[in-house]
């Protein structure tokens, strides 16, 4: 293997698959998709356990500002308060749920009992993976949706557990997505945003490319699983730990296995360092692990994480073993730092009386049946996501812009007696020549263009604001300067600032230096620009170029040209700005003639 690594040649992690009779099928693989990430308290999973649940653990059902919510042990934060939006790490806090109910030989027994209400594959009750089972379906930590067996033999993968570590911590909330991660593992997935706020924390990483898109989705090995944690939750205690403490009767440092597998060059690790020797140590289990993990299972020894004298840790994690190594590490960090709280109803704080949402909060339907809410939309059947009626396209133009555009179209196209069908076709190919479809425009609500209108009139109206205060300060300034009289070129030389442009503009014109890719000429009339349309036949379609209007001077310009001439939108095919002054070209030819008499 030292030879594969110093070629460069593809190394597989194989990870030690126990003998458990269940594995995750290809069938499993690909129904996978993760649920909303709902708040606690508003979960509707498993209704019979649930209310179960919630009876055994004396949970009250409590209303505040209209909003339906619980009280309980399991809904105290750290703060103290009642709150809803609590997670698996704030129960495990609270001395009431771990020592009068988790560990209550009683009601552990009670809880265990209740799983066969939520998972048909829970036989016995009165083992361990009942507990495990209860926990996970009442804090929807590994389900898919819909799911009615625990599969607690299930192997999961890296993706899989950092999930899990992030939502048994974390209340509900929105998240912006790590672009860079995401790029690292080969593309957004269900569980990316959550992995990326945990992958940091474990042996693997994106910075040495050791965390790829095939390693990100493998099989995560028990050791790895207990680094991160350590990692994470108990990173003070590798201080303490030497290389000659005693961890499980299967583990043994092998001290710098990276400096040993020729991975450092002058003392620096190499680029997949951490791959590498993760690929080695689960190739040659008796040859060792790496000094630091080798450290955490001293830990996990100690604080009895992976229960028995042999850790397997080159075996892959199971999800129950995953949710209890979870569980485990949160009740040592209590037993090293305390509880958080010790109370079981907290105290009723109003504020925290509402709903968290991970995605945007639905506000309504359009006349369509599609969903919309602040600043997004849902997409039309046969596409998925949310889109944003903002998303500005190639050209230049706002979705929201170019459905309001369609709308007035719509309206003259009917004032001239033409059919659905021509309308419907016509909205069709503008659409497409714009870069989206007349599905996607649909989606968008009316309140979407509503709300654009009226921020486009503000803007309108401070544009036009400025616009008298700067011409009035030019005014004062062109009474105070001097006319410069122009530089002559003696007979034979060059003149060196003199650039050659292709725009021909009149010579009164204050814009005739602008330099564009097409040629121009001076419009000074609504009755020249209909005979320069005649003459020229200007083809307003959006697959041909399009007439802007740059101070009285017309230019013929395709959308790539006024990309190039690194012109912004306001409302591409109506406004523009080059230079920060106002550019005005349209689809339409009566625009053009109404700003060139506004121009007048």
């Amino acid at each position: 293997m030292v030879n594969l690594i110093n070629k460069g040649q593809t190394i597989t992690l194989e990870v030690a698959n126990p003998n458990y009779g269940v594995m995750k099928t290809k069938q499993d693989i690909q129904k996978e998709s993760l649920q909303n990430w709902i708040q606690l308290d508003q979960l509707k999973t498993h209704p019979e356990f649930r209310r179960e649940f919630d009876k055994l653990l004396n949970i009250n059902i409590v209303t505040e500002n209209g909003v339906n919510g619980k009280s309980g042990c399991i809904y105290v934060d750290s703060e103290g308060d009642r709150n809803g939006n609590t997670t698996l790490a704030d129960a495990l806090k609270n001395s009431v749920f771990v020592e009068q109910y988790l560990l209550h030989t009683e009601n552990n027994l009670k809880i265990k009992e209740l799983a066969p209400k939520a998972y048909t594959d829970i036989k016995n009750t009165k083992d361990v993976s009942a507990l495990i089972a209860s926990i996970n379906a009442y804090y929807n930590l590994l389900d898919e949706p819909g799911a009615t067996e625990f599969k607690g033999n299930q192997l999961i993968t890296r993706e899989d557990f950092y999930t899990l570590v992030f939502k048994a911590e974390t209340p509900v909330q929105k998240l912006e997505s790590d672009k860079l991660f995401e790029l690292a593992i080969g593309g957004k997935t269900d569980k990316s945003i959550y992995a990326q706020s945990v992958a940091d924390y474990g042996w693997l990483q994106t910075t040495t490319k050791s965390l790829d898109a095939k390693s990100y989705k493998g099989t995560m090995s028990r050791a790895e699983a207990v680094y991160l944690v350590v990692n994470k939750y108990l990173p003070d205690l590798f201080k303490e730990v030497t290389i000659f403490d005693k961890g499980y009767k299967d583990t043994k440092n092998a001290g710098d296995l990276v400096k040993k597998l020729g991975l450092k060059e002058n003392g620096v690790p190499k680029e997949k360092w951490q791959f590498y020797t993760l690929a080695y140590m689960l190739k040659h289990p008796d040859e060792g692990l790496q000094e630091e993990m080798y450290k955490a299972m001293v830990i996990s020894k100690s604080l009895d994480l992976m229960r028995g004298d042999e850790s397997r840790w080159d075996e892959a994690i199971t999800k129950e073993e995953a949710i209890r190594l979870v569980i485990d590490t949160h009740l040592a960090v209590n037993d090293i730092q305390g509880y958080k709280t010790t109370i079981e109803y907290g105290k009723m704080n109003e504020s925290k009386f509402d709903v968290a949402y991970s995605e945007d909060k639905v506000l309504g339907y359009t006349e369509d049946g599609y969903a919309y809410g602040e600043n997004w939309v849902e997409l039309p059947k046969g596409t998925t996501g949310i889109i944003d009626p903002y998303q500005t396209l190639d050209n230049g133009m706002k979705l929201v812009e170019v459905k309001q555009m369609l709308k007035e179209y719509e309206a003259k196209w009917k004032k001239e007696n033409k059919s659905l069908h021509e309308i419907d076709a016509l909205k069709s190919e503008i659409a497409k020549g714009l870069g989206t479809d007349i599905a996607t425009l649909n989606a968008i609500p009316d309140s979407e263009i509503a709300k654009f209108v009226q921020k486009e009139k503000e803007e309108k109206e401070i544009l036009a604001e400025a616009k008298k205060v700067a011409d009035t300060s030019k005014i004062k300034q062109s009474t105070n300067n001097k006319k410069t009289p122009p530089k002559t070129v003696k007979k034979g030389t060059t003149n060196t600032n003199t650039k050659k442009s292709n725009v021909t503009a009149s010579k009164n014109s204050p814009y005739s230096n602008i330099k564009l890719p097409y040629g121009a000429r001076v419009i000074t009339s609504k009755e020249e620009f209909d005979d320069y349309v005649a003459k020229d036949k200007v083809n307003f379609s959006n697959h041909g170029k399009i007439p802007v209007l740059y101070k009285g001077v017309v230019y013929m310009c395709t959308h790539s040209d006024i990309k190039a001439l690194n012109m912004r939108t306001d409302r591409a095919g109506f406004e523009w700005y080059l230079n920060d002054q106002i550019v005005i070209g349209g689809l339409d030819p009566d625009y053009i003639r109404g700003s060139l008499q506004d121009h007048k």
